[in-house]
């Protein structure tokens, strides 16, 4: 029966994997296009493929795996395991191989558009009778569906202000779910490494994820982006001051989420800065900002505490690991901030960007492939 087998009993055992595949192969192969002329079998245009594959396929493993298996946990249920795992799965592969494909491109939208529908019903279903996460992840990925939507539409049927919207939206949105999870996780890993108790005040969890919110609001004035920024910048910036405690620059698994945390802080400052100086983001150093430092660090942390904790390790970073860290660490300071810095040294910071990343998560692979692929040593 395939809910026996071990790399199906649980959402993030394959998540996880597919994740980490498309995020050492898609940079990668863009970068070789984009500066050493490699040529790509696809049917849409690389920068498109880089761009939508990162953002939306990339994040949809990284989101299914997560809120799948916490999804067990906050209803006390059994997690999907076998035949429905094995369907999303496929789907999302699907998602990623349609491009390869010379199809119509209403062909296309849809094949590619499968995954997000499925992965809301599945999540539907498991809690429906739980209002507070139903009426908060629901939408939530509804929206990121909607964008990924959009985006997609706007590229195959040359409609530039959907794509636009698309991608703009689909940041923002990723950002609040980032900044939503870290809210609710890393107080608790922290009090079960540590035994330090966080207690964050309801008002700061919603003075920081409100104006996040407004911001995913297609509304492009100067004076509201200006107002939700700093207001964003400044909430978040207490809620991190509140969440850190000097007990973790010893625990790299704690610290790359707080590194990351500052990634995506930081990217609202930069933000804010670009409406009165637009060159800050001329090579889309913002975008970066949030993707590979916040979303980048964020996710690897996460995923290898959770490979740990849900297979029945010890939860402790290994040597191996903190290189990983430390891979995608570099890669976010060589894309956000060279490209601004040192123009002449543009393309080879892209590069060599591309292969600290791609280091990353090939090591992620390495050390944690074994864990995913087989029982828990103990048994349950």
């Amino acid at each position: 029966m395939l809910s026996k087998i071990s790399f199906l009993s649980i959402a993030f055992r394959p998540f996880f994997i597919l994740a980490a595949l498309i995020a050492t192969i898609n940079p990668a192969l863009w970068a070789s296009n984009l500066l050493k002329g490699f040529d790509l079998p696809l049917y849409v245009s690389p920068l498109f493929w880089h761009g939508h594959e990162m953002l939306f396929g990339y994040t949809s493993a990284l989101v299914a795996g997560f809120i799948l298996t916490a999804s067990a946990n906050w209803t006390g249920t059994t997690p999907y395991k076998g035949k429905p795992l094995l369907l999303l799965s496929s789907l999302w592969i699907v998602e990623r191989l349609i491009y390869l494909f010379d199809c119509r491109p209403l062909t296309t939208l849809i094949l590619s558009h499968t995954f997000y529908p499925t992965l809301i019903l599945l999540l539907f279903l498991k809690v429906k009778n739980h209002h507070k996460q139903r009426n908060v992840f629901i939408p939530l990925l509804t929206l990121i569906f909607i964008s990924s939507l959009s985006h997609s539409y706007g590229y195959l049927f040359s409609m530039e202000s959907f794509e636009t919207l698309g991608l703009r939206s689909g940041v923002s949105l990723i950002t609040l779910l980032l900044f939503l999870i870290l809210g609710r996780v890393l107080p608790f890993f922290t009090r079960s490494k540590t035994g330090i108790e966080i207690a964050i005040p309801a008002s700061a969890h919603k003075f920081s994820l409100v104006p996040l919110a407004l911001l995913c609001l297609p509304i492009q004035s100067q004076l509201f982006l200006t107002v939700m920024l700093t207001v964003a910048f400044m909430a978040n910036s207490y809620r991190n001051f509140l969440m850190f405690r000097k007990e973790v620059i010893k625990i790299p698994m704690l610290l790359v989420l707080h590194v990351g945390l500052f990634f995506l802080t930081f990217s609202l400052l930069v933000n804010l800065l670009s409406i009165y100086f637009p060159d800050i983001n001329d090579n889309r150093e913002i975008l970066h900002l949030t993707m590979v430092g916040g979303l980048g660090l964020i996710s690897l942390g996460i995923m290898t505490r959770v490979s740990l904790g849900h297979t029945g390790r010890i939860i402790k970073a290994s040597k191996m690991t903190v290189v990983a860290y430390l891979s995608i660490f570099i890669a976010a300071i060589l894309r956000s901030f060279v490209p601004y810095f040192f123009p002449d040294f543009y393309d080879n910071g892209i590069y060599i960007a591309s292969k600290f990343w791609a280091l990353g998560f090939i090591l992620f692979l390495f050390i944690f492939g074994k864990a995913l692929f087989t029982p828990r040593p103990d048994g349950k």
